[in-house]
């Protein structure tokens, strides 16, 4: 099984990955770190590196993406290895400061929201609150087994 995640920045799309990996044995992607140390670097080709990584990922494992991308979305199915999408709510009551990073998730929700329209694929909810994560849609789904918890603490 694969699972790749969006929202907004700071909902804890990484914390989120980091429990699957620990809990549940997913091997965690660590797309966000990726890019930011490709943005350091000043390197601008994330789909081929992207593309080389995922090519090479052993099938039978499941694997967590903690960033969404149409290019990494669209190579899984590619290879069969269709992702479920979280679609990371946060719901806890802080208040982040960097305006700049939520406006630029404004601009990327509907284009990411029309995509996934588009090919039809599944959408998980997960919300982030004070408490930790409600992963109750995950057990639904099957991608966590029925005896998980369903609030998990970062």
């Amino acid at each position: 099984m694969n699972i790749m995640i969006y929202g907004n920045s700071g909902s804890g799309k990484t914390t989120l990955a980091t429990i699957l990996k620990k809990k549940y044995g997913y091997v965690h992607i660590n797309t966000g770190q990726i890019t930011r140390l490709m943005a350091d670097m000043d390197c601008h080709n994330l789909p081929v590196i992207v593309q080389t990584m995922v090519s090479t990922m052993d099938t039978n494992k499941d694997h967590c993406f903690d960033h969404f991308y149409i290019h990494t979305y669209e190579q899984l199915c590619d290879l069969g290895m269709t992702p479920a999408v979280i679609c990371l709510v946060d719901n806890r009551t802080i208040d982040h400061a960097d305006t700049s990073k939520r406006e630029r998730w404004l601009c990327q929700d509907p284009e990411i929201v029309a995509y996934l329209d588009k090919v039809g694929a599944t959408v998980i909810k997960v919300y982030n609150t004070d408490y930790g994560f409600d992963v109750s849609e995950l057990i639904r789904a099957k991608y966590l087994p029925f005896n998980a918890f369903a609030m998990e603490r970062p």
